[in-house]
């Protein structure tokens, strides 16, 4: 039978190309022996695709060939190597074990797994043979190995030419290689079902005892709501009422929740999805976070449902939509989100001082959950982005989305908080590549999406692709050069000024040389407060509700003189010993309070 044959993979320029026999792991690649290569060739049979793996161990370089140990891992026989080379299929690594036993040079050509788990080594010019003893998993048996013969596989016998001898190797080779496919997609599949069960039992822990005592005293009290009184809020989760969708479930519009007062514009209601216990996580994690933080530009939690078929969250709707969304107004279900909330189609396009500050308020915002504070852990966002950057009437941002955020207390090199993680979490475009490289989410990673976000701010566009759409100004950072690829509505000042700001946050490639957010927010106070571009100080003025909450009537006046905030998050911010949100000056003690405040003025000079 004519056998095809075709060349893959690459020319690896590592020694010639020279290898010796190659061994199928149990990850379904074939990985081959260095001769007078320095590395391990793998290939992928799946995409023809080949790398090259490990290490060079300086050991000659001289194997022949290889075997699949009882523990996975490939052990390649010295030919003049002076030690055994084991290869680790699972991380790609490569090490040296054994002892050079001098034993003619160390040649040995071939090798065969045994029935007891142990690898016997043939001699070529060596005297002795060389045994290999690999660690034996428990329960572990020549017959159950994926690589050993079976017995249903028939006997090969000769024909004429040798053609039913190659059909009966081929066919053995295949039922072999469809058995070991069967063995690792079971094994992966149980993997996957303990993991789940692990994070199953783990949820409903946490959701049982956030059920119990649902928000910690120390923060804003958040109300426990019914599906029932969501559903008729929501009109039974109409789809006619669907704000927008993504990875957590779907939001909804709610005019009004008479158990919750407040809120003039009304609510959004998010019910998460039941995916594997991910939706109670999302939920349990956003709940415990936001009960901690008290920010005038962060999305206040209003309250949440905790019945297992209805999890949501619920937030005072913000009526000016997302900046993505007023930034792309054209673009995608945009047009569909933005009718929902009112808005005229197309909508008014967004100033370039409202985008100055909401960026400037989300920069704020960020650092105030970097830093640690009374009653408040350090806390890493990990989803910046203008999506989740919500306007309310008046276009003040607040930033969203809190649900893959995460409190940490992990100390890196010099003090800097950073979080771990096995698999990239992000939206493209806004994925830190220091963040791909290490896998450590850190300050700097947020650090790098407020960069993006600044950048679509001064180039309305899709965040994919951004960076190189702009090359030319941010590796020459000239008045011109920034003018040519920004919106031309913006200052040619302004924009040199923030295009600076994004190189710091973005475009530079190592951490050390990457702008610390609280730079940043200095740099975007500085253009705003230039410019005048003010916080909402007339705005505030036409409100009652508190300007952190936006749900209690305001009822505190600092000693600045501003009245901005209810009794129970003027407390909060003083006790987190944070700043008045309009004029920044530190909070210090309280000149009046009571309900009649809500109809005075916000400001109120004091003698």
């Amino acid at each position: 039978m004519a056998i095809p044959m075709h060349l893959i993979g690459t020319n690896l320029g590592e020694g010639g190309g020279k290898w010796s026999g190659g061994v199928l792991g149990p990850d379904g690649k074939v990985y081959c022996v260095p001769c007078d290569a320095r590395r391990v060739l793998r290939i992928d049979p799946a995409t023809g695709a080949t790398d090259l793996i490990g290490s060079d161990h300086g050991e000659g370089g001289k194997w022949g060939g290889g075997v699949l140990g009882p523990d996975g891992k490939v052990y390649c026989v010295p030919r003049n190597a002076r030690r055994v080379l084991r290869i680790d299929p699972a991380t790609g690594a490569t090490d040296l074990i054994g002892t050079d036993h001098g034993e003619g040079g160390g040649k040995w050509n071939g090798g065969v797994l045994g029935p007891d788990g142990k690898v016997y080594c043939v001699p070529c010019n060596a005297r002795r043979v060389l045994r290999i003893e690999p660690p034996v998993p428990r329960g572990w048996s020549l017959a159950a190995s994926p690589m050993a013969p079976h017995e249903d596989v028939a006997p090969t016998t000769a024909t004429a030419g040798g053609t039913g001898s190659d059909e009966l190797l081929a066919l053995r080779f295949q039922l072999e290689e469809e058995r070991a496919a069967r063995a690792r997609t079971e094994a992966a599949a149980e993997a996957r079902a303990a993991e789940a069960e692990a994070r199953a039992v783990a949820a409903e822990r946490e959701l049982a005892a956030l059920r119990a005592a649902p928000p910690p005293a120390a923060g804003r009290q958040v109300a426990v709501l019914t599906r029932a009184e969501l559903e008729a809020a929501t009109r039974g989760f109409d789809e006619g009422g669907v704000l927008g969708e993504g990875g957590f479930g779907k939001v909804y519009l709610a005019a009004a929740l008479p158990p919750l007062a407040g809120a003039p514009h009304g609510f959004a209601v998010k019910r998460l999805r039941l995916d594997g216990m991910q939706g109670e996580e999302q939920l349990h994690n956003e709940v415990q976070l936001l009960s901690s933080c008290q920010h005038e530009a962060l999305l206040p939690l209003a309250g949440v449902c905790l019945e297992r078929e209805a999890l949501c969250l619920v937030y005072p709707l913000m009526v000016g939509g997302s900046l993505e969304d007023r930034l792309l107004p054209a673009v995608g279900d945009a047009p569909r989100r933005l009718a929902r909330l009112g808005l005229p189609s197309p909508p008014a396009a967004l100033t370039w001082q409202c985008r100055l500050r909401a960026m400037r308020d989300v920069a704020r915002v960020l650092a105030y959950l970097h830093a640690a504070a009374p009653g408040k852990p350090v806390m890493l966002h990990r989803d910046v982005k203008p999506a989740n950057v919500l306007l309310d009437a008046q276009l003040n941002a607040k930033l969203a989305d809190v649900g893959l955020a995460r409190a940490e207390a992990l100390l890196g090199p010099g003090g800097q908080t950073h979080h771990t993680t096995q698999n990239v979490m992000g939206s493209p475009g806004f994925i830190d590549p220091l963040y791909v490289e290490t896998r450590q989410y850190s300050e700097v990673t947020d650090g790098y999406a407020l960069g993006i976000s600044l950048l679509m701010c001064l180039k309305p566009r899709s965040a994919v692709g951004l960076l190189d759409a702009c090359v030319d100004a941010l590796e020459d950072p000239t008045q011109e050069k920034v003018a040519a690829v920004v919106d031309p509505t913006w200052p040619a000042d302004v924009a040199l000024a923030l295009m600076r700001v994004v190189i710091g946050l973005s475009w530079r490639r190592t951490r050390s040389r990457r702008m610390p957010i609280a730079d940043a927010v200095r740099a975007l106070e500085a253009v705003a407060d230039n410019h005048d571009v003010r916080p909402g100080v007339s705005v505030v003025d036409e409100a009652r509700e508190c300007v952190v909450c936006l749900m209690e009537p305001r009822a505190v006046r600092f000693g600045c003189g501003h009245c901005a905030c209810c009794t129970t998050c003027a407390g909060l911010l003083q006790a987190q010993r944070m700043s008045c949100p309009v004029c920044r000056l530190p909070i210090r003690r309280f000149m009046e309070e009571g309900s009649h405040l809500a109809l005075q003025p916000t400001f109120v000079e004091l003698q």
